[in-house]
């Protein structure tokens, strides 16, 4: 048994749905003391049934703030599978305690700053330590790398990546179901958009259905009949791969075939909108989704069915198999409608029911990259990487997996000194892709990678 002075105290701030792998894998090595903080009692309940020698705290970290930080004082490493906005309070205080800190968000501009004062400290803040990001960063770098190494420069990056349900749980006309916040995913689909080709940044604006009117059949993973469409463009992503001189570079998600189409339907009936709608605010009358729909196409409630249908095809452009997932979903049905506010809102909480995943089913991350590259011979190349990982049912969801084992695996390599770079990090680098990728391996997040000559 170790000594009190060998022990390394690993402090998580969250226990929802992806954080079962990181105490599964932390829980294995007798030297860590695990403590897992959270505000929802179930979730400290589920930990526990993970790791039994596990300390559990109940807690709001933004509420009592004496008890969080006192946690952080105490501990060699903290991870943080919070909300975004939270990971940056936890940063500050990692900071001010010195503690190191693994997390799976993106970088904002307030984390960045402490970029200097943690590199001082002698501080690792690993951030983007996920899948999306996470993964995606250390392949993509990995294939570029190897690119380099061989004297070409890379001409072409894509990446395409999705949470989905595995295709015998994909029972519904969305072919989708929730395994994060509901209004998150629902919101993403209409963010702006954009990417760069041929050398051009291409913009798409948000706010509507135009993203995903771009949508494009995948031309790989053809086992699972996928589409994809853009996210954000972000040129920062050209600096950080040192890839600045690339001609095409796009970012996207992908869905199985179908999805887009619904989606577009749906928001053509006004059900995306995040405005304040008079027939959903909380003190008025009853309403079902039957009438809410014949008012957004310019009908009364007491409309026939018949009236109703046609009315919803000229609204969305659609034909009958488009109207009947529509139908399919309940939106032409005398199904109340819990009211809180805006036609999004009430979609988000409409589909977290009728879109969650049963008992005994299993999710499936698909990740695609593409890496195209030439060289001085003039010889042109595409290495081509997939990812494709399910979900177990009854235990850890694809993307808990993903996102957990990663973020575990570089807890436990921080602590034992192999991952050395101090400040904030991304995972872009050869002394943290060389040793997590492996051991990703070993837990069975292992890709597939060809190059094929152009």
């Amino acid at each position: 048994m170790s000594s009190e002075a060998d022990r390394q105290r690993v402090l998580i701030f969250g226990a929802g749905r992806v954080s079962g792998p990181v105490v599964e894998h932390l829980s294995n090595n007798p030297h860590i003391d695990l403590t897992i903080v959270s505000f929802v009692k179930a979730e400290l309940t589920r930990a526990q049934s993970i790791c039994p020698k596990a300390s559990l705290v109940q807690l709001d970290i933004t509420v009592d703030s004496t008890q969080r930080d006192e946690l952080i004082k105490t501990a060699d490493i903290a991870v943080g599978l919070v909300p975004c906005h939270l990971t940056e309070i936890l940063a500050e205080m990692c900071l001010k305690y010195n503690t190191n800190l693994v997390m799976a968000s993106y970088v904002s501009d307030k984390i960045q700053k402490l970029h200097e004062r943690a590199k001082s400290a002698g501080l690792t803040f690993l951030c983007e330590m996920g899948l999306d990001p996470g993964i995606d960063h250390m392949l993509a770098v990995r294939a570029i790398d190897q690119i380099r190494d061989r004297g070409g420069k890379v001409t072409s990056y894509e990446l395409w990546c999705g949470g989905l349900p595995a295709p015998e749980c994909a029972n519904n006309p969305l072919q989708y179901k929730f395994s994060w916040y509901p209004r998150g995913a629902l919101e993403s689909c209409q963010r702006e958009a954009g990417y760069l080709h041929e050398g051009q940044v291409v913009k798409i604006p948000g706010g509507g259905s135009q993203v995903l009117e771009r949508y494009e059949d995948a031309k790989f993973q053809s086992q699972f009949k996928l589409e994809g469409y853009p996210n954000e463009f972000h040129s920062s992503y050209l600096k950080l791969y040192n890839i600045e001189s690339v001609d095409t570079f796009i970012r996207g998600t992908l869905r199985y075939k179908g999805f887009c189409s619904v989606v577009i339907a749906m928001m053509k009936l006004g059900l995306f909108s995040e405005e304040k709608h008079s027939l959903l605010l909380e003190t008025g009358p009853d309403i079902t989704w039957k009438s809410f729909i014949a008012n957004a196409v310019g009908l009364g409630k007491d409309v026939t069915n018949e009236e109703l249908d046609q009315a919803v095809v000229k609204q969305i452009g659609g034909d009958d198999s488009t109207l009947s997932a529509i139908k399919s979903m309940g939106f032409l049905d005398d199904i109340p409608i819990a009211k809180t506010g805006t036609p999004l809102d009430c979609l988000a909480g409409y589909l977290e029911k009728k879109l969650a995943y049963g008992p005994g089913e299993r999710d499936l991350v698909v990740m695609h990259i593409e890496v195209s590259a030439e060289y001085p011979d003039s010889t042109r190349e595409r290495t081509d990487i997939d990812l494709v990982v399910f979900g177990e049912a009854g235990g850890h969801s694809a993307m808990a997996k993903t996102v957990g084992y990663t973020i575990g695996t570089a807890v436990q390599l921080i602590l034992e000194g192999k991952i050395t770079e101090k400040g904030v990090v991304i995972p872009v680098t050869r002394g943290i892709y060389n040793l997590v990728l492996p051991a990703l391996e070993e837990k069975g997040i292992s890709v597939k990678q060809n190059t094929v000559k152009l």
